[in-house]
Order: structure tokens, then C-alpha cells, then sequence
């Protein structure tokens, strides 16, 4: 279900992938930051960062609490390199999500039963 949302509840994380850097700096830069600046830069170094990942703060009335695991594929397993569900989870049981992991083309599933596996969105089905 796709849902307009505000630029300022959207932020992506940028990173200095440089090893010679002191730190390993991170940007957290709005939608509207790009239009103006283009790629974060490394304040250190002065290199293009590297994109790791989008966040998004919803509101409370997107947000869901459970989902329910409907199956999933090879390709949506493999796919940002996530959890398998298929053998551990039980088709038709709901789960309470821990968090989202959202990415530029897929979002990952951390379920409280399951701490670090983040299992692929697709593979649920949200009331």
C-alpha cells in the first residue's frame, strides 16, 4: 500500500566509504537535500558518500504492529540478501514486527520472536 508522506519524515543515510578517513562519517539527509547538493560529499576527504539505506518516520496510523507471513519466493529471499522464512516461520500465523529496515528496492522484517533476521516484506501480508 503505497501512501504520500511529508519530505521531512523521509531521510536517507549516506556513509564515507573511505578507509583513509579518521571516522567514518555519516550523512542523514532529507528528499530535498539532492535537488540542490546532489550526492553527500565526505566533509573529511571531500569523496561522493555511498548510499546505505532510507528511513521513514510513520505516522501512527500507518504504523502496523503484525503481520502475517504468507510464503515467500527464492527471489524475495535472495533479494537484499535477507532472512528465509520458508522452514521457520508458519504460513498463516501473524507475527508483532520489531522494526523495519527500509532499502531503495526492498524493505526487510525484524520480528520480536526472530531478533536480527530481517525477513522480506513481501513475504507478509499487512491488516
Amino acid at each position: 500500500m503505497w501512501k504520500k508522506l511529508e519530505d521531512c519524515d523521509v531521510r536517507g543515510i549516506w556513509v564515507c566509504r573511505n578507509e583513509d578517513c579518521f571516522e567514518q562519517e555519516r550523512a542523514v539527509v532529507g528528499p530535498g537535500f539532492y535537488e540542490e547538493n546532489g550526492t553527500p560529499v565526505c566533509s573529511e576527504c571531500s569523496r561522493d558518500m555511498a548510499y546505505q539505506h532510507t528511513e521513514v518516520d510513520l505516522p501512527a496510523d500507518l504504523e502496523q504492529d503484525y503481520a502475517e507471513y504468507t510464503g515467500a519466493s527464492q527471489a524475495q529471499v535472495s533479494w537484499g540478501n535477507c532472512a528465509d522464512p520458508r522452514g521457520v516461520l508458519t504460513l498463516g500465523a501473524s507475527y508483532e514486527i520489531e522494526r523495519e529496515e527500509v532499502h531503495s528496492s526492498h524493505t526487510k522484517l525484524f520480528l520480536a520472536d526472530y531478533p536480527g533476521k530481517g525477513f522480506p516484506s513481501a513475504a507478509f501480508k499487512f491488516s
